[in-house]
C-alpha cells in the first residue's frame, strides 16, 4: 500500500470556510487506490475479512477446541480468531479471539476459572482484561489472565451457570485455527 499526501490547509486561509466538495471526492479516491479517472483497485470487499466460526467440542486442524474448568459442562462455545493488519507504529499483525460461550457447574461457586484450549491471551503490562461475564443474572467481573487460556468470573453469589463473551488479543494464532 502506498502513502499518500493529502492537502494540508495554507496559512492564512479561513479554517471555517466549506471544504471544496470535488477536492474532496478527488482525495477519496486516491485512498482507495484509483485516480480521478479510472475506478479505485481496492474495493469495500477486500477490506472484509472472512472471519470462521469455530465451535467448543469439535476438531479442526487435528487439534480438539475445548473449554475445560473444575466440574464443568458446556452448553456451547463459538469462537472467532482473526488477524490484525499491521499497525502504523510498525509492529507485526496481532491474532486476536471474539468469543462466546456459556455452560455450567454441578457444584455451585462463586468464583470460576474456564480453560480454553490452544490459545494464550496475550500479557498486557501484566494486567487481567476485562470480558464480559454472567452468572445465572447475578452481578460479576470476567477477564481474561495474561499468559494463559484462561477465562475467570467472580460472581456475588455461588452460580451453577456462568457465560463470557470478549475480543481480546492473543500471544499467536491458536493451535487449532486453519
Amino acid at each position: 500500500m502506498s502513502w499518500l499526501d493529502l492537502p494540508t490547509r495554507v496559512a492564512g486561509v479561513d479554517k471555517n470556510k466549506a471544504a471544496d466538495v470535488n477536492q474532496l471526492m478527488e482525495d477519496i479516491r486516491l485512498l482507495k487506490g484509483g485516480v480521478a479517472s479510472t475506478a479505485p483497485t481496492i474495493s469495500l470487499e477486500s477490506f472484509i475479512n472472512n472471519f470462521k466460526q469455530y465451535v467448543a467440542g469439535n476438531t479442526y486442524n487435528t487439534v480438539l477446541l475445548d473449554v475445560t474448568g473444575t466440574n464443568w459442562t458446556i452448553t456451547r462455545g463459538v469462537f472467532i480468531p482473526y488477524q490484525t493488519i499491521e499497525t502504523s507504529l510498525g509492529s507485526d499483525s496481532e491474532f486476536r479471539l471474539k468469543f462466546n460461550f456459556i455452560g455450567a457447574v454441578s457444584v455451585a461457586v462463586s468464583d470460576f476459572i474456564a480453560t480454553i484450549s490452544g490459545i494464550t491471551f496475550k500479557n498486557v503490562a501484566n494486567y487481567n482484561v476485562a470480558v464480559g461475564s454472567v452468572a445465572t443474572g447475578d452481578e460479576s467481573r470476567g477477564f481474561v489472565a495474561p499468559n494463559t487460556g484462561n477465562v475467570r468470573c467472580i460472581a456475588e453469589s455461588v452460580q451453577t451457570s456462568f457465560a463470557f463473551t470478549g475480543d481480546v488479543e492473543l500471544d499467536s494464532k491458536p493451535t487449532w485455527m486453519d
